[in-house]
């Protein structure tokens, strides 16, 4: 009788059972995406940014201004955490005078000891920090035609932004910062360079992949 080596037998069956695990092994990978939401997370930058120094990579940190729930039922509360980074930068006189940043966010920290969420965070919106107690509001981002010692903040005219004294909790879509622009996630301006204060507010849609 004819006999063959073990491993001859072995062999096929152990590519045929590979060949069966890799589409199981794509669809599992392909059926993961990051958690999305109807609306934009709404939240003011706690870091500072300049894209006369900024680098690719720089870290770039916000938090939010309100209460959200995620399409997969997570919510994230506010004074959450969201961690992002600069993907693309240019100085104004490398850009040859333009100057333009992108900022992309991928965790959102609901809590301080709460496990983080994976996110794929692209900005939609940036405004100036809201005119609220404390210094007023910088003289670069004033209405046109008003002076600094024109415009009262909100504690010094006993009102506050909302009924919580808190500073406006939706941010538009779009750029509001003077001679900026805000397209594709990236801020472009060839006025000077981008300044991003703390606090300056922002707009970040989540999407899927």
């Amino acid at each position: 009788m004819r006999t063959y080596p073990l491993f001859a037998l072995i062999a096929p069956t152990v590519i045929g059972i590979g060949m069966l695990a890799v589409p199981t092994f794509a669809l599992q990978s392909n059926s993961s995406a990051y958690p999305t939401a109807s609306s934009a997370l709404s939240a003011a930058i706690t870091s500072k940014l300049d894209t006369k120094k900024a680098t690719v990579g720089e870290a770039v940190t916000a938090k939010t201004l309100a209460e959200t729930t995620l399409a997969n039922g997570t919510s994230v509360p506010r004074g959450a955490i969201l961690n992002g980074k600069v993907t693309a930068v240019q100085s104004k006189s490398s850009g040859g005078g333009t100057a333009s940043v992108t900022i992309s966010f991928d965790q959102v920290l609901p809590k301080k000891k709460a496990s983080p969420i994976s996110i794929h965070g692209i900005l939609v919106g940036v405004a100036p920090k809201p005119y609220i107690s404390g210094g007023g509001p910088s003289a670069s981002n004033l209405p046109t035609g008003s002076t600094k010692s024109q415009v009262m903040t909100a504690g010094e005219t006993g009102q506050s932004m909302d009924n919580t004294g808190s500073p406006e909790e939706t941010v538009a879509t779009g750029s509001e910062l003077k001679n900026v622009t805000l397209e594709s996630g990236t801020l472009r301006s060839s006025q000077g360079d981008i300044k991003l204060d703390h606090g300056t507010r922002i707009a970040v849609a989540l999407q899927a992949n």
